[in-house]
C-alpha cells in the first residue's frame, strides 16, 4: 500500500499521480540493473524484520541496514573517518550509494519509497536516526526537507505544472526520478520527447 506523502507545499514530486521518485534515496551514478536488484533485495530482506504498521526497534533496524548494503557501510564508514582522504571520499561514496531503508512498493516493482517512511508508521520518524547511521555527514534529511525540484514545482504557474505533468505521464519510477533529478538542476521543464538522464553535479 502506498502511504500519501506529503510536506508543507502543496504538492509533493515524491509521489504525485501514481508517479513516485527516490532521488533523494540512492546517488547520481547508480545504474538502474543495480538499482532494481538493491530495491527488490531491500524490499524482501524488510519484510523479514517488520510486521505490518509495527516499526521495528533500532537493533533489527541497524542489522537490516548491515544486510542490505552486505556490511559495505562498515568499510565506508571507515573510509570517511580517514584524515586526508575521508573529505574528498565522502562526495564519491554519497554518488554511488542506496538507502538500505529505500525499497518497492508493491510486487510488480512499479513503484519505490521509503519502507520506514513516517506516514507508515503513525508519524513516528526514525529515518535521521537510523538511515546511514554510521557515516558520518551522509544522512537522510530532516522530516521537514524539500527537494529544489519540488519547491521549483510549486513555485511554477498553473500550466507550467501541467506541462510538467503531461511530459512524465508515460514514464516509470526510475525514468520519472531521472527527470525530477533533472528538472531540480536546471529548472527546464521537461518536454515529453526529452531524455531523462541528469548532468547535475
Amino acid at each position: 500500500m502506498q502511504p500519501p506523502y506529503s510536506n508543507s507545499h502543496d504538492v509533493s514530486l515524491c509521489r504525485i499521480d501514481k508517479h513516485t521518485c527516490g532521488a533523494c534515496c540512492w546517488g547520481a551514478n547508480i545504474k538502474r540493473s543495480h538499482l532494481v536488484s538493491r530495491l527488490r533485495r531491500q524490499r524482501d530482506l524488510f519484510r523479514h524484520i517488520s510486521s505490518a504498521g509495527t516499526l521495528p526497534g533500532h537493533a533489527r533496524l541497524f542489522l537490516h541496514e548491515i544486510l542490505a548494503t552486505r556490511g559495505m557501510n562498515l568499510l565506508w564508514a571507515v573510509l570517511v573517518r580517514l584524515p586526508g582522504i575521508g573529505k574528498r571520499r565522502k562526495k564519491t561514496i554519497a554518488q554511488s550509494i542506496v538507502c538500505p531503508f529505500m525499497g518497492f512498493d508493491n510486487d510488480q516493482e512499479t513503484c519505490v519509497g521509503c519502507m520506514i517512511h513516517p506516514t507508515r508508521f503513525e508519524g513516528h520518524d526514525v529515518r535521521s536516526a537510523v538511515a546511514f547511521a554510521l557515516l558520518p555527514g551522509i544522512t537522510c534529511g530532516d522530516a521537514n526537507y524539500v527537494c529544489t525540484g519540488c519547491t521549483r514545482f510549486n513555485d511554477m504557474p498553473h500550466d507550467q505544472t501541467q506541462v510538467f505533468l503531461n511530459a512524465v505521464t508515460a514514464l516509470d519510477w526510475y525514468e520519472y526520478t531521472q527527470t525530477v533529478r533533472a528538472f531540480a538542476c536546471t529548472a527546464v521543464v521537461p518536454r515529453p520527447e526529452a531524455t531523462s538522464e541528469s548532468n547535475c553535479s
